[in-house]
């Protein structure tokens, strides 16, 4: 008689220690998918370039993926990328626009 196959557990998106750049988010994010995290970075940068949509995801990202041990990022962080970083990038966002349409 065939054995009976084990259930596979899912797969868990966390922002890994080993293998970050700045945050882990990319590499995490990789990992989730089964792709190198090289080709999850170059497309992040190539999505930050054609209008900065990168950036704001990846500040997404960082405040809602957990680290390896399922902390997520503590609070005077969360309150500083909401107060600064966010607003920012939605300018960035916002200035190709300006500078071609005026």
């Amino acid at each position: 008689m065939y054995p009976s196959p084990q259930p596979q557990q899912p797969q868990r998106l966390f922002r890994p220690a080993d293998d970050r750049v700045l945050a882990g988010v990319c590499s995490g994010l990789a990992r989730y998918v089964g792709l190198d995290a090289n080709v999850v970075r170059i497309a992040w940068v190539v999505f930050t370039l054609l209008g900065g949509s990168g950036g704001l995801a990846y500040l997404i990202g960082w405040l809602l993926m957990p680290d390896a041990n399922g902390r997520r990022a503590s609070t005077p962080l969360v309150l500083l990328i909401l107060l600064f970083a966010v607003p920012a990038m939605c300018a960035l966002i916002l200035l190709p626009f300006r500078l071609i349409f005026n």
